[in-house]
């Protein structure tokens, strides 16, 4: 699942050479190993995109939640820093707890939470959303949303598993995937990829607890548990 949704990132244009998706919607349950790849993702939104000041803004109603794909690849730097001197990756980047920067480009990787003083962040090439269904609705989303199209190819993403929030913006998200994906909603440049059972009857039949977690065969403990 993850090479397939890293192909529509960054592989996939209009005629015009504008993005296909430019929102992304990723469901599944617990355990998949989303957090690990918004860190990967993270990183190369931030470096490979190459353009200037291309700022990765994560967001979660909780810090906590929000530094975590943060502290993966803040983790692997500081390990560097401390067991090879930097060698490998200090010329390319300069980070702090609070934030990662990419030198070449000056693009920044920072977390935010609904608690930040400002929440609008001026000019985020992309916005990642760990964790949409603790939103009740979408009035925090637009606002630290507000910055995107100032940089090319921006990019919103919305990470996340379903939660025991109803009617929230999430369940609001889930009700427009079958309009997009039958053509009424055409100017929608929304990526849905959406893993869950069929039937709630399906909960007792381990063969089909990957249709929710695309990951589970690799992980056998997970899958005990």
């Amino acid at each position: 699942w993850q090479d397939f949704l890293t192909a529509f990132i960054f592989g996939v244009y209009d005629k015009d050479g504008l993005l296909m998706f430019n929102e992304f919607l990723v469901y599944m349950g617990r355990g998949a190993g989303k957090t690990g790849y918004m860190s990967r993702l993270e990183l190369a939104l931030a470096s490979v995109e190459g353009h200037k000041k291309y700022h990765v803004d994560i967001v979660a109603t909780s810090e906590d939640q929000a530094k975590e794909s943060f502290n993966d690849i803040w983790e692997i730097l500081d390990e560097d820093k401390r067991n090879n001197g930097g060698r490998k990756y200090k010329r390319y980047f300069y980070f702090t707890k609070e934030q990662i920067i990419f030198r070449p480009t000056n693009s920044r990787i920072r977390y935010r939470t609904n608690n930040a003083k400002t929440k609008d962040g001026g000019r985020q090439g992309v916005v990642i959303f760990d964790e949409v269904h603790a939103y009740e609705d979408e009035s925090n989303i637009k606002v630290f949303v507000s910055g995107l199209g100032k940089r090319p190819k921006s990019r919103r993403f919305y990470f996340t598993t379903d939660g025991y929030n109803r009617g929230g913006f999430l369940d609001q998200l889930k009700s427009e995937v079958p309009l997009i994906l039958n053509g009424d909603r055409p100017n929608r440049k929304t990526f849905p990829l959406l893993f869950a059972i069929d039937d709630k009857d399906e909960i007792h039949n381990p063969d089909m607890w990957e249709k929710a977690n695309p990951s589970l065969r690799y992980f056998p403990h997970l899958k005990q548990e």
